[in-house]
């Protein structure tokens, strides 16, 4: 999901009496952004994280538990203070 997400229109292709294609296909026209919320887990904290590393978008919403990513401390780490 992310690699498709980091996909951006790089060119085009305009044939004589055709509409006009973009290379690649399936890449982004538009800007990103994520929703995030506090439940989120597994694929739904890596890929606000993914985003947020790469700079495709801001993340908005509620931070993540933090779980998958890592949280700080030790076992019995406070959860309110989980980093992503």
């Amino acid at each position: 999901m992310v690699e498709k997400l980091a996909r951006r229109v790089i060119g085009w292709e305009n044939g004589r009496g055709i509409r006009p294609v973009p290379y690649p296909e399936d890449g982004r026209r538009g800007p990103v952004v994520m929703l995030a919320d506090e439940f989120a887990g597994s694929d739904g904290d890596i890929i606000t994280a993914a985003v947020k590393l790469l700079g495709l978008g801001p993340v908005v919403g509620t931070r993540t538990w933090g779980g998958v990513i890592g949280i700080e401390g030790i076992p019995g780490t406070n959860w309110s203070t989980a980093r992503t």
